[in-house]
């Protein structure tokens, strides 16, 4: 399930907020629905695939609408043979490290839920002190939203446009084979093959 969720806004000066997740609260998802499905407002993540499907499967129920940007996708683009992940690209842009230090504990799953789920087993966020997680999920947004300042300059170049646009519309149908599925005629596959 969801935890927590932080937005973050405000292009000149970047303000992050963060909160829980009230899935229980009618009016709460009637709200976060609303932001999620309307196309006007611009979503960033890093990885939004991930966070394409969490939405989906976990929160409002419904892929969101307005995907604008993942500085995942775009670290890629600019350079494809470093890693991508949000705290590498945090460091070598800002020069920040250890934000999550207070969290790492709780990002990953207990023995028996690895031993039960293997790779599909949960993290433990909700164990965490609430404050010190939700200022890590506040940074988180604020560090992607900053990640993309500094990447939209070199993305807008005619060589790498294209390519961004082709990843930010891929991600969003290969979201929409992985909800719904494939077709697949396994008979006809057995005959071809015999």
């Amino acid at each position: 399930y969801i935890d927590c969720v932080s937005v973050c806004y405000g292009a000149k000066k970047p303000r992050s907020e963060c909160f829980p997740f009230f899935k229980d609260s009618i009016e709460f998802m009637e709200l976060w629905g609303s932001i999620m499905a309307n196309p006007k407002i611009k979503k960033i993540a890093h990885n939004a695939s991930f966070e394409n499907m969490w939405e989906k499967w976990c929160g409002a129920g419904a892929f969101p609408q307005g995907w604008f940007w993942d500085t995942q996708i775009a670290a890629h683009i600019i350079h494809n043979q470093k890693p991508v992940g949000l705290k590498f690209c945090t460091y070598v842009n800002f020069g920040v490290m250890g934000y999550d230090d207070a969290m790492d504990a709780y990002l990953v799953p207990n023995a028996q839920e690895t031993a039960k789920y293997g790779a599909n087993a949960i993290n433990r966020i909700h164990e965490a002190p609430i404050a010190e997680k939700l200022k890590y999920c506040a940074l988180d947004s604020l560090f992607t939203y900053m990640l993309y300042q500094v990447q939209e300059p070199i993305i807008r170049k005619p060589w790498n446009r294209n390519a961004f646009a082709l990843f930010m519309e891929g991600f969003q149908a290969f979201g929409d084979i992985m909800d719904n599925g494939m077709n697949f005629d396994e008979d006809l596959a057995n005959k071809q093959l015999s």
